[in-house]
């Protein structure tokens, strides 16, 4: 249904007000969802083929309240866990059953819904899940002791469901235990754990697929167990669990290419498993499985060293197998293997040091493995009707794009999940100041989306995206170096894909 521009213009405004304000209140009660893979008999000590925790965050305290329902059936020995960056889904890899369970998350409760078709293969030993930030593909690496691979799936923007890409699976290493890709969504990287070394490819933005980098794979340090982006897509952390310590790598941001930093490898507990970077790129994590702790670092952005932080490291509970930072960075929670729950622990904004809050640990399954948290809140996402003189619009089926003070872009439009697809393909860096707010329905055909744009953004540069093409809507012509001149900003700003 196509509605005339004004009438439009107002109805959309209302109904989405209206689920503003509905979100807004729904959210004042929680920061978000958080959810942990209990992997069973899979894991040291565990019992049972394992499932999956889910809790509500206190907006306040960090504290862990499971929701109703939880735990929630997964496939056999869940090992990896990861959050849709819209805060719609979940996805959990499954080591024992070799597939990978999809979840829509209920925004109000947490509470997980399996999706259509789920679960779905991915290879024997999927260890590990990964999301690219811009939604539209998830990664699943496939370990084992033999050559490993990296499983390769497009997702359905309605549902969650997935569909393998052509040509997956790609090779990786031998025994891939974990995988990231980098905030551009231009990189994917896995860490291999009993080939010693970091595998990195590109994304094909248009299928998925993916191409190994110049010179990969790159050496780590012995048995890599986990790889992480820093926010910013400047570094690359792999927490190599045997050699006891983290190697760090600067990454090229033409083509994903390592180097490792000066300083690296740096020193770590006994038995890293797991790596973290806090949202503000200021402070580093590390879980130690056989100390029982965490390391922390405060991380030199410009040179990419680590220097622990005083009191580091800081005691966790009996096998801490993974650590993650909840998205406003105030909060870290680590699962814990052996004692079966989840520490949490309150970060110091200046210093990067853990103190433990109030009743943690909270309870999980058995042998929880993995922990992830939604974007939180989308308390931002508000509309106020602004129209500059000449904008650049996504779409010609476009009603109206409206911003509010924060700088927060909305696209109104009639929406297919194709055409949804074009603007997910505008990477969402992962910045500290970035929110991706949930995909809000208006009507059957109606549907809105924000996010905060970067200075750079800001500033009309977009020369930084490969592959992105800006297109002038008053000559047809691409803009230079994707470049939008300052006259033709106004204060808001959205573009059109040809």
């Amino acid at each position: 249904m196509k509605l005339p521009s004004k009438s439009a213009n107002l109805v959309c405004c209302v109904i989405l007000m209206a689920l503003a304000g509905t979100a807004t209140a729904l959210w004042s009660q929680t920061g978000g969802f958080a959810y942990a893979t209990n992997c069973g008999s899979g894991c040291l000590g565990g019992i049972g083929s394992g499932n999956v925790s889910a809790y509500s965050i206190d907006g306040t305290t960090g504290a862990l309240t499971e929701v109703p329902g939880s735990p929630f059936p997964a496939g056999a020995n869940p090992f990896s866990v990861k959050v849709h960056p819209a805060g719609q889904f979940v996805y959990v890899a499954n080591a024992g059953s070799g597939n990978v369970s999809a979840y829509r998350i209920n925004a109000v409760t947490g509470a997980l819904a399996e999706s259509p078709g789920s679960p779905f293969p991915s290879g024997a030993a999927s260890v590990s899940v990964a999301v690219d930030p811009r939604g539209r593909f998830a990664y699943v690496a496939n370990g084992g002791a033999a050559a490993g691979k990296v499983s390769a799936f497009t997702i359905n923007d309605i549902t969650g469901a997935l569909t393998p890409v052509p040509g997956s699976p790609f090779p990786a290493g031998s025994a891939p235990e974990s995988i990231n890709v980098d905030p551009t969504s231009q990189f994917v990287y896995v860490a291999n754990e009993l080939s010693n070394n970091v595998s990195a490819y590109t994304i094909d933005w248009a299928t998925g697929a993916l191409t190994e980098a110049p010179s990969s794979p790159f050496p780590a340090g012995t048995f890599p167990g986990s790889v992480r982006v820093d926010p910013a897509g400047q570094f690359l952390f792999v927490a190599n669990s045997s050699s006891n310590n983290v190697s760090v790598f600067a990454i090229d941001g033409a083509t994903g290419v390592l180097t490792e930093v000066a300083g690296s490898p740096f020193a770590s507990g006994t038995d890293p498993f797991s790596v973290e970077i806090d949202p503000t790129d200021h402070f580093v994590y590390v879980a130690n499985v056989l100390s029982n702790d965490v390391s922390a670092y405060t991380l030199d952005g410009a040179a990419g060293t680590l220097t622990e932080v005083a009191g580091s490291p800081f005691p966790a509970g009996e096998r801490p197998r993974a650590v993650t930072v909840e998205r406003t960075g105030q909060f870290a929670y680590v699962a814990n293997l052996v004692s079966n729950n989840i520490s949490e622990f309150a970060i110091d904004g200046a210093t990067g040091a853990l103190t433990e809050v109030g009743a943690s640990p909270f309870p999980a399954g058995s042998a929880p493995s993995s922990a992830a948290t939604t974007a939180g809140p989308p308390a931002r996402c508000r509309a106020n009707i602004h129209l500059p003189d000449n904008f650049v619009p996504i779409f010609d089926s476009i009603d109206y794009i409206v911003a509010d003070s924060m700088g927060n872009r909305f696209v109104m439009g009639e929406t297919t999940a194709s055409k949804f697809g074009q603007l997910q393909s505008i990477p969402l860096p992962n910045m500290p100041n970035a929110m991706v707010c949930e995909l809000v329905p208006l009507t059957s055909d109606f549907s809105a989306v924000a996010y905060v744009p970067t200075a750079s953004e800001r500033g009309g540069n977009y020369s930084m995206y490969p592959g992105l093409v800006l297109t002038d809507p008053a000559t047809g012509v691409p803009f230079p170096n994707n470049m939008i001149p300052a006259q033709r900003l106004g204060s808001i700003w959205a573009w059109r894909i040809p």
